[in-house]
């Protein structure tokens, strides 16, 4: 039997990400943005849902664009679910600018 040695892993990583960023986004905004999916589609609490989202956005805002972007979705769900119609085009419009 003869053994191949597998490759070199490559010298340089590109990163995706600017140097002195954290390369994941902020746990705290993760956390606000599954609590907010809980009290939107769990418990049916769509003000809670509205305060959590906008949290989790201004918390993720520099972190990740993705994060916040989402945020901004379901910030946007939570105004419809309450029948706030222009906060909810508001809102759209902030997870379009992500």
């Amino acid at each position: 039997m003869s053994t191949t040695t597998p490759p070199a892993p490559p010298t340089s990583i590109r990163r995706s990400v600017p140097r002195g960023k954290p390369a994941t986004p902020s746990p705290t905004a993760n956390a606000l943005l599954r609590k907010s999916y809980l009290a939107l589609y769990g418990t049916k609490q769509p003000t809670a849902g509205v305060a959590l989202t906008a949290r989790a956005a201004a918390v993720s805002r520099n972190d990740s664009q993705v994060i916040s972007g989402l945020a901004q979705l379901h910030r946007a769900e939570a105004h419809a679910m309450l029948g706030q119609a222009r906060d909810c085009s508001d809102a759209l419009g902030a997870a379009e600018d992500h």
